[in-house]
């Protein structure tokens, strides 16, 4: 009798539209050894040792995959299927139609970074603080500004089954306020929840976050390495009780990588409010209460027209 082929992956899905880059999932199907994922530029690649067809990747264990492919240039349809075999052959079946498609294809576009949605959340006496509820998007960027009184620092971020990594804290010139970034990237679920917790290292008498969320980042390096802070003592400045009085206005620059990039900015802004610098759009601005020890961060974003030197900048209505 004929050796029976083994079964190919049934849903294999190529993210459309994504920018720069595709995002491949499949599941891989018991009773095989190997799987391979191939990508083609032409059309479907015919079979697993199709010459034309580059080879991604290997898989040898049954369940849900990904591949995130960097290699494919923009508004171009890229071609892609994934063929298995066990100990006696390869099932070199093409299948690019639903429900069972062990093929698909994806046309990502260039970079558009949007943002989808902005959420935020206050506490008094609290040593935690946690924002409104947020939508689950696989590899979408999600980046939490919390802003305590007492320079109170963040201890961990959770929320969205996402693991969260800090990318910058300061404090105020004379100590009062701390100010921090939190990023968040990968395949969130709900399981500790569809809001974001920023836990703290103490109570803080007031404690701000603002979460906003992001399509549309590079997966592989969202924040393009490039973080600057400062206060009235000048970059990174610091925290000392005796330092100068607050100011009606702030200003700082940035490297932007390339054009296109987003630039993200919080500002610690205690009981006052913020207007956002001309270039700027300011996405929220949130207090926990009014007095001496309020809480408050103002968020402003705005799109780099080209790669560069730019300015970060903004004012208040008072010290």
């Amino acid at each position: 009798p004929t050796e029976s082929l083994p079964p190919n992956p049934t849903d294999v899905a190529a993210a459309d539209g994504l920018p720069g880059f595709t995002y491949i999932t499949f599941t891989v199907p018991d009773g095989v050894t190997e799987c391979w994922l191939m990508r083609k530029d032409t059309d479907f690649p015919q079979a697993h040792d199709d010459v034309e067809a580059v080879q991604l990747s290997t898989y040898t264990s049954a369940g849900w995959e990904y591949y995130i492919d960097v290699d494919v240039s923009s508004d171009v349809t890229t071609y892609y299927a994934v063929f298995c075999c066990n100990d006696v052959r390869w099932n070199d079946t093409l299948d690019s139609m639903d429900p069972d498609k062990n093929a698909d294809t994806a046309t990502p576009q260039a970079n558009s970074i949007q943002l989808v949605e902005v959420q935020s959340g206050g506490a008094t006496s609290a040593t935690s603080v946690t924002s409104g509820s947020l939508s689950l998007n696989n590899l979408d960027l999600y980046l939490a500004a919390v802003s305590t009184t007492l320079s109170v620092s963040v201890t961990s971020v959770s929320g969205l089954g996402l693991s969260w990594t800090q990318v910058g804290a300061q404090c105020s010139s004379t100590d009062s306020t701390n100010t921090e970034i939190w990023y968040a990237l990968g395949f969130p679920n709900a399981g500790d929840g569809i809001k974001v917790t920023a836990n703290l290292d103490q109570r803080a008498d007031g404690a701000v976050i603002v979460v906003a969320h992001y399509s549309g980042a590079n997966p592989l390096n969202p924040l393009a390495d490039n973080v600057v802070s400062a206060n009235t003592n000048g970059a990174n400045g610091g925290c000392n009780s005796t330092g100068m009085n607050g100011s009606t206005t702030w200003s700082m620059t940035i490297d932007a990588v390339q054009a296109d990039s987003m630039i993200f900015a919080a500002v610690g802004i205690q009981d006052t409010q913020h207007t956002p610098g001309s270039m700027y759009t300011e996405l929220a601005e949130k207090h926990n209460n009014g007095g001496v020890n309020a809480a408050g961060v103002a968020v402003e974003e705005r799109v780099t027209p080209s790669a560069g030197s730019l300015t970060v900048d903004g004012s208040f209505n008072n010290n």
